[in-house]
This record gives structure tokens, sequence and C-alpha cells, in this order.
């Protein structure tokens, strides 16, 4: 709030000049201006008494939307400030204060009451709030700062939480169609892996040459392999290719491929499917209800971010209509009371990858020969139809070739359902192969059950679905975090049982993990029983595991993982003892030492160097126990990508072959046309988010981001806190590329040097400049948000801005408690230099009569 600073001034003069009595000390009404941390100002009628300035306790708790429980005129004022109910207590008629600094005596000049109001002297009331407060006596202004744990502080971010949010769904990346060609890019992946003790006779050389042929990913390899029979090679290929936006066909790949059917299998031969290439992480809307008070409200987050907002209706009711992913969804309903009262409520929905969205229907079909040992030859087709919203049907054939057993016919259905969101219930039937029945139960993150019992047709003749000799088996896995031990210890157990012809196995495990600080115990138990007959075997151990991660001393070995590990039988005592140690040594090189004893096979000691560059990896593990001596394995691999839009080859430290890049650089776009020319600055250190990874511009404004996901839409973002020119913004608040397979696609990003909008305002009756009013200049495409106070004249500046469409405005919650009547006026920031820069606008405030 703003008020003129001569009428208050002139309001406490006067009030100052009143006569005083002589049994009460010199004392005067005023008004003083009351500005809160994060939150609103307002003028306030205060009591000066001597050189103490004292608020009105009441008015001042309402302000800060704290709760008031007991209020008796003349006596005491009784307050709580939630969630965390603290008491806040003026007790005058008993000599009491309580609150944030404790209970204690009133000081007998800290609070008077005056008719039904209470006053109490500013630096105890703010005390008790457990705030900072300062006063500019001249200026008639009292500042509370440190405010962030009042009401009406917390209840005000949420606001602007729920603003950001309103305003992300609103935006959209620019979408960016790179230039396609019948054939493009080249990427050749290499690979040498061989052993310490004789690398020359046990190698193995892999090599991938990968193009962009027709929109599709073309893939060739080659492996070739020395041992001790000799020289051996295998060669492969596949062209594999996906229309993300399709509906009859999404995928569709030859060669090498992997199969669509109950479950993946690899083939050489064809393989088709409309499902998505990529399934997208949500799946569908899930509604929740609750109830709670009048004047609550309530939003929901998954993860930390917020998802959801809504204010409970007049009956107390609430209702969220919330989008759901695949996996788990650990949702928190948050409930804030009118006064900071906060109530918390977990919800979870675990969806399994099997279900479908109501009336989705996939299918995939694919045969050639099949690439198990066991089978020459395989068909599959497979179909899927979410018939309800949480029931999805299954149903298809899978059939198998031996040459010398001929062919085995499977067709299977199979059901995947949610009776309630914690629970999930399925089943599957696959002829002259299985029945099984399947139950998770997930009542919260905290807690989980698992649970599959299997029973198996032994006359399977092509044994490629199971082995053929079980005749039933039964799993179940549990997994428990008791909350009342502060979420940092969980219980996990598992169990088996499993029937053959004429016996049976048995295994159970139960771990406990607990981390105390910097350091992680694990306690595990486990037993695995065999009968056959009248012969029983049985064996159990004992594990207890503990690592830390050092953090600052010793200095030499900060950051350094240490591991030990203890086996014990519960019969015979010691089996194992396990010590290791691993450090990032450098920015591109990691070691890893571990150090043991084993009853059965000796002392042991196990080296791991980890090597990554950006145009080679290297692995080098080495093992040596007294009973083998040396052995180990050396890796070396990387990439050489053709960049054909910068007439580059670019090196990668990993494989890429069936991979994509995206590459690009970031300018000054002075013209104006999107694109890098000749001439225009390119800006090295910016931070940009491609997909999932960071990388940084290089001295040339350059970027590089490999091994993303072809096919599927990249987000590509700047952070613009990287920028070194404040007056540098994006030209796009983000790009959506969908990048093809086996090439680099080129992006440009281009910065516009940002508009500034400087003016002032001004009462229509006198002219004179209004200060401390908040100006509001709202981005009408995007609905970003720029507030800014008014200077001491009445003047305002902003600088920074995207060219678009802007609306200028006070804040109407300011206007409307000073009792202001005002227009909004609407501006355009030109991208050309001339309209880059606003001057002279005016906002003309109008008195209410």
């Amino acid at each position: 709030m703003a008020v003129s600073r001569s009428a208050a001034i002139a309001a406490v003069l006067l009030a100052a000049g009143c006569a005083a009595t002589e049994a009460r000390a010199q004392e005067a009404e005023g008004f003083f201006e009351l500005r809160v941390s994060e939150g609103p100002r307002e003028i306030v009628t205060v009591l000066v008494r001597d050189s103490a300035v004292l608020l009105p306790a009441r008015r001042v708790l309402e302000l800060l939307e704290v709760r008031i429980d007991s209020f008796a005129a003349g006596r005491m004022l009784a307050a709580s400030l939630q969630p965390e109910g603290v008491v806040l207590l003026f007790d005058v008629q008993e000599g009491v204060v309580q609150g944030m600094a404790g209970r204690g005596p009133l000081p007998e000049s800290g609070a008077v009451w005056r008719g039904a109001e209470l006053f109490v002297e500013t630096g105890l009331l703010a005390s008790t709030l457990g705030v900072l407060w300062n006063m500019d006596f001249s200026a008639l202004v009292i500042d509370f700062s440190q405010t962030g744990h009042l009401p009406l502080v917390r209840r005000l971010r949420r606001a602007r939480q729920r603003e950001a949010l309103a305003r992300q769904e609103r935006m959209r990346p620019l979408e960016v169609s790179p230039r396609r060609a019948s054939l493009d890019g080249a990427v050749l992946d290499w690979r040498l892996i061989s052993g310490t003790r004789d690398p020359l006779s046990s190698s193995t050389l892999d090599l991938a040459l990968g193009v962009q042929l027709l929109g599709g990913g073309l893939s060739v390899e080659q492996s070739v392999q020395s041992g001790p029979l000799g020289v051996s090679s295998r060669f492969g290929g596949s062209w594999f290719k996906a229309w993300p936006e399709g509906s009859r066909v999404r995928q569709l790949g030859v060669g090498d491929v992997l199969g669509f059917g109950r479950e993946s299998r690899p083939l050489r031969g064809i393989a088709l499917s409309n499902a998505p290439f990529l399934r997208p992480a949500e799946f569908g809307m899930e509604v929740f209800t609750g109830r709670l008070g009048p004047g609550w409200e309530v939003e929901l987050y998954r993860g930390g971010e917020l998802l959801r907002y809504e204010p409970v209706a007049e009956d107390g009711t609430y209702r969220f209509s919330v989008p759901v992913i695949y996996g788990a969804n650990s949702l928190q309903a948050v409930g804030y009371g009118p006064h900071g009262e906060l109530i918390r409520r977990e919800l979870m929905v675990e969806l399994s990858p099997r279900m479908l969205p109501a009336k989705k229907f996939e299918y995939g079909i694919s045969l050639g020969e099949c690439r198990n040992p066991l089978c020459d030859h395989l068909v599959q087709a497979d179909m899927r139809y979410g018939a309800l919203d949480r029931l999805t049907l299954q149903a298809g054939l899978e059939a198998f070739r031996n040459d010398s057993l001929g062919w085995a016919w499977h067709p299977y259905a199979a059901l995947t359902g949610m009776p309630h969101r914690s629970l999930s219930l399925g089943a599957d039937l696959v002829l002259n192969g299985f029945l099984r029945f399947r139950g998770d139960l997930v009542t919260s993150s905290d807690f989980q059950l698992r649970v599959q019992h299997t029973r198996f047709d032994t006359s399977i003749t092509v044994p490629v679905l199971h082995s053929g000799f079980q005749l039933h088996r039964t799993e179940l896995s549990w997994f428990w975090r008791p909350r009342w031990l502060g979420g940092g210890t969980f219980v996990q157990a598992a169990a088996s049982a499993s029937a053959v012809p004429g016996g049976t196995q048995t295994q159970f495990r139960v771990a406990s993990v607990s981390r105390l600080g910097n350091l992680r115990v694990t306690g595990a138990f486990q037993r695995v029983a065999t009968s056959a007959g009248a012969v029983s075997f049985a064996s159990q151990t004992l594990e207890l595991q503990g690592d830390a991660v050092v953090s600052r001393w010793p200095r030499q070995l900060a950051g350094t993982l240490i591991t030990a590990r203890l086996q014990l039988d519960p019969d015979s005592g010691l089996m194992a003892g396990v010590l290791g140690f691993g450090k990032r040594v450098m920015p591109a090189l990691r070691v890893d030492l571990q150090g043991g004893w084993r009853r059965h096979s000796g002392v042991s000691l196990d080296l791991s160097l980890t090597a990554s560059a950006p145009y080679a990896r290297a692995t080098s593990r080495n093992f040596y126990s007294s009973q083998t001596g040396v052995q180990g394995t050396q890796l070396v691999e990387g990439s050489l990508l053709w960049d054909s839009g910068a007439q580059v080859v670019r090196l990668g430290g990993g494989r890429l072959s069936g991979r994509t890049a995206m590459a690009g650089v970031v300018f000054v776009d002075e013209n104006g046309n999107g694109r890098h020319d000749s001439g225009e600055l390119a800006v090295q250190a910016v931070r940009l988010t491609v997909g999932s990874r960071s990388v940084l511009t290089d001295s040339l404004g350059r970027f590089q981001a490999n091994d993303l996901v072809p096919f599927e839409e990249t987000i590509v973002e700047i952070d613009t806190l990287s920028l070194a020119n404040p007056l540098w913004i994006p030209a796009a608040l983000a790009y959506s590329v969908r990048p093809g397979p086996n090439a680099v696609t080129y992006v440009e990003i281009p910065l516009v040097a940002g508009g500034e909008v400087s003016g002032w305002v001004r009462f229509e009756d006198s002219g004179t400049g209004v200060a401390g009013v908040r100006v509001v200049l709202e981005e009408l495409e995007t609905g970003s948000v720029r507030e800014m106070v008014t200077f001491s004249d009445g003047a305002f500046y902003a600088m920074g801005l995207r060219p678009g469409r802007y609306r200028l405005s006070i804040d109407a919650e300011q206007a409307g408690v000073m009792g202001w009547e005002v227009g909004a006026t609407e501006l355009v920031i030109d991208p050309s230099t001339a309209g880059r820069t606003l001057e002279n606008v005016e906002l003309r405030v109008r008195r209410r009569p």
C-alpha cells in the first residue's frame, strides 16, 4: 500500500497535539505503513507513547492470517501460529507474554488496552511472531522481515507457485522441423575388448556403421572374435523406422530386431506394430476426492512438483482430476487451512506397463529366424485392448520351430486389472506353457506386497517358454518403511518355493537397510533349502554391510566411497570379508579398489579403472585371487559421427548407432530473422538442457548432445542465468525437435536484445507521482508476469522483456484497498532496434469519490 506521506505526518502531528492526562504517559494516535516482506503493505493505526510505537495486535494478526483462538477485551488475546501450533499470548491481567521466543513476563509498557483494541510495542510483537523488524520514524514505516513462516506469506508463496504452474501449462515450445533427406548422416561405433593375460588370443572387435535412410535408421554390425579355437566372426544388420504420429503403423523393423509379442524376443526377420516407439509416461486421468472444512485450499504434488490446486467447495469437499503415469505415482495432497493449518495425505497409484487406457488398441506382428539356440524360427502375433479404464485384455500367439522337434504353438490370453488404485491383479494363460496369477498391493511409498504363482505344463516340446522341469513356483516380495523411524530405515523380503518331480526348493531372504547420517548399514539373512526324496539340504547366510562417503575430513579422502562387508555362516563362522574404496581422482577418471578374503578362494584383490572423455570411454577390470592368479578385461569404445549440416566429423565417447545426436549454435540475432548470419555474435558459456542432458556452449557458441532417443520429441531450453548479458533473452522459451536416427540434427538458438519499458504512475487530478505502487506487466501470449514498485517520484522501469504484446496495470488488490480506479494499457515490444525501448508510459490513477 502507499499513502500520501504528508497526510500521514499531518495526522500524527494532529494527534500529538491533543492534551494528555497526568495519569497517562504522553501518547498520541497516528498512522504507520506496515510492510511485510514477501507480503502486503497496509496503513495501520498506531499508538505512540513517548518514543515507542505500539501496533494494534489483533489487526496485525488478522493481516498476517494468524488464527485468533481467544479474545477478552481488557484482559487477554490468545492466538496460534499454524501449522506448528505455536501459542501466542498477551495476558495483560496476569502479566504474561508467550510466543516464538518462549514464555515470560509481559513488560509493563509492552502492551496497553485502548477500548476493545490491544496495542503491543513493535519489538515485542515482532519477537512474539518470530520476525525481524525495522522502523523509519521519519518515513512512518515499519518493516517486518524473515516472515517465511507466517501463514500469509506461505499462502502468497503458494499463490505465486500456482501462477507459475498456470503459465507453464499455457506455454508450448516452438516446434523446429529439421531438414530431412533420403540419405543423411553416418555414425561408426567401435569397441575393443581383450583379456588381461593374453590380449591377442582372447579379444573381440565390434564395428557398427549406421546411416539415416528414408527417415529410418540403417545399421550394419560386424563382430570379430579371437579365442583358443581360432577366429570367428558374426555379421548382422537392421533398418528401423518409427512414426510417432501414426495410427495404423508406428514402428517397422527389418533385419536383426526385437519382436512384438507377449515378450520381446530377438529375431532376424520383420516386425511391425502400432504401439509407440517410446511409450508416453502419461497413462490417463485419475480422480481423487476428499473432505475438509470450508475456507481450506488443497494442492496436489508428485515428487515435489505441483500438479493441481483446488479450493475446497462450500460443502467442504474437493476433487482432483490428475494425470497419472506408468509405474509408481506417489502423490501427496496438502491441505492449507484459512489460518495456516496444514494437513498431509499420501495417495498412491501404481500402473503396470501392461495396461492401456480405455478404448486403446495395440497390435504387434513379427516373424523370422529365432535368435535363441533352442529354436530356429519364430512367429508372434499380439493384441492388447483397454476394455475399461482399469482393465486391459491381451491375446495372441507365439510359435517356435525347432528343425528337429517341429513346431510348438502357444496361443495365450491375459488380463490385467486394478479393482482399487492400490491393488493390481492379473492372470496369464499360455496353452502348452503355463498358467500364472499375479497380484500387487501398493498402499503407499512405504508399503508394497507382490505375489505370483505359476503352474507349468511339463509336456512342452520346444523349451523356450520355460525349462520344462518345474511343476509350479510361488514367489513373494515385501517392502516396508516404518515412518515412525524417521523414514531412514526400510525392510524388504523375498521368498520363493518351487516344486520339481521328486523334490522341492525354497529360498528366503530378508534385509534391513538403515541410514545413520552419512552411513548406510545393511543387515541380511538368507536361507536356501532343497529336498529330493529322503535327502534334504539347507544353507543359511548372514550378511552385514556398511558404506559411507567421506564428506570433508580428511581432505585427501573427500568424496571417497568406503564399503565394508562381512558374510557369515551361523554354523561354521566367517565365510568372507571385503573392504573397498572408490573415488573419482580426476574429472574423467574413477578408481575402485576392493580387497578381501573368502574361505574357499583365499585372498583376493579387485582393481577397476574407469575413464571417460568426449572422444572415447575405457574400463579396466582386473582381479587377483590366490587360487586363479590374475584375470581381467580391458574395454575401449567410442564413435565417429558425421554432421552433414556442419560438414564435420564429431567424436563420441559411447555407442551411437541407432541413437541420435543434436548440435547447434547460440547467437545474438541482430536482424531478427532467426538464422545465424555472418557477423552475428556467437555466445559462449551458455548452459542448455537438451532432453535430459545438460551441455555448455564452447568459445564459438557451439553445443553438442549425444546419445538421444530418435523419433521422439526432445525439448531444448536455455538457462537464462548463464547468459553473460542481462539484456539478452531467448527468442523462444523452448524448442521442440524430433531428431532422426544415426544423424546429427542441427538447431540454431537465437538470442534477442530484450526490450525496456519506463514511465510513471500519477494521480489524474494533480499529476503528482505515486510512490510504492505495484505495477504489473503481463505478457499476453505466455501469461508470464513481471512486477515493479514505483520509486519516490512514481517512476517505474523494466528491462529484459521478450518481444511481444503486454498489458500494463496496477495490482488490483492494492488499487481496491487504496480506493483507486485505474485502467490497463497494452504495449508492443517490437524486435526491431527502434521498437525495443518504450519510454514515458503513463498510468493515471483516479481517487474514488
